[in-house]
């Protein structure tokens, strides 16, 4: 069962006068998030349904979006929300064939329902931003879901899409960002709440090691930033049998969860809707 609604106040500066904003998570039990990470399934498809069911127990109505080329389509979760302000978050379901792919990328596609347990409003704290929480298909396969998915999001409604979270390969340490794909607005935000929540979140680049879905937003203009916790010491484990539940963290992988989920709330109290910037 969820933890009840807390609340944590994000302190940051303007010129030299501190100013706060309250923001509302729940989280699910650790017991819990820790149970679904270790059930991952060696087929994409059964991956996929995996993902739903995950959806399902926390009370969201999924819908799936068929996609171009690929036998397996994105699936999406809701968080209901203007139209002109829209965050995604995301992660790809899909593994490579001699990977068990728990940390590349089980470990996100599990963390999405948690996310959406952690964020969904109740009357006391609604949210500012209609936000996807897109489960990926196909990455391996070169962004296939995710190319898609940004495909779709015609010319005019680009600027809707103020945020693009994306979450990839977490649980192997502590969290890290990319930080040369990252957009520096978002960049300083997340300043703002690991300075007030006392978290280190590290930049290791992952330039010369793949891509990842948020390059299908970025191509978009969109703001992007990716969560992962790869090091030069850990990459080669990726796409090898060595990507098993014997890789997982837990500890690092629990409060992974608890700061991207803060995080995400932060976005959606502190981003500007662009019909709202306009007006001023």
């Amino acid at each position: 069962m969820p933890k009840p609604w807390h609340s944590f106040v994000i302190l940051f500066l303007i010129g030299t006068r501190a100013s706060g904003i309250e923001i509302h998570t729940a989280t699910i039990d650790r017991e819990l998030l820790t149970s679904w990470v270790k059930q991952s399934e060696s087929q994409n498809a059964a991956r996929l349904e995996r993902v739903r069911e995950l959806f399902t127990s926390v009370g969201c109505a999924t819908h799936e979006q068929p996609v171009k080329h690929s036998k397996l389509p994105n699936l999406i979760c809701e968080i209901p929300g203007p139209d002109d302000a829209v965050i995604v978050v995301g992660a790809h379901y899909d593994k490579v064939p001699k990977s068990e792919g728990v940390i590349d990328n089980w470990t996100g596609a599990a963390l999405l329902p948690a996310l959406y347990q952690a964020l969904k409003p109740n009357p006391t704290a609604p949210r500012q931003h209609k936000i996807l929480f897109v489960a990926f298909a196909e990455e391996e396969k070169g962004l296939v879901g995710s190319s898609y998915f940004a495909s779709q999001i015609k010319s005019k409604e680009r600027t809707n899409y103020q945020a693009m979270v994306n979450i990839d390969s977490i649980g192997l340490g502590p969290l890290s960002i990319w930080a040369s794909k990252a957009n520096p607005r978002l960049m300083e935000l997340l300043g703002h709440v690991a300075n007030a929540t006392k978290t280190p979140v590290g930049a290791v680049n992952l330039d010369q090691i793949g891509l990842s879905d948020s390059g299908s937003f970025a191509a978009k203009k969109i703001p992007v930033i990716d969560f992962h916790s790869i090091t030069e010491a850990t990459w080669p484990l990726l796409h090898t049998v060595k990507d098993n539940p014997d890789a997982l963290k837990l500890d690092d992988y629990w409060r992974s969860y608890q700061f991207i989920a803060l995080y995400i709330a932060y976005l959606d109290q502190t981003l500007t809707p662009p019909a709202a910037a306009t007006s001023r």
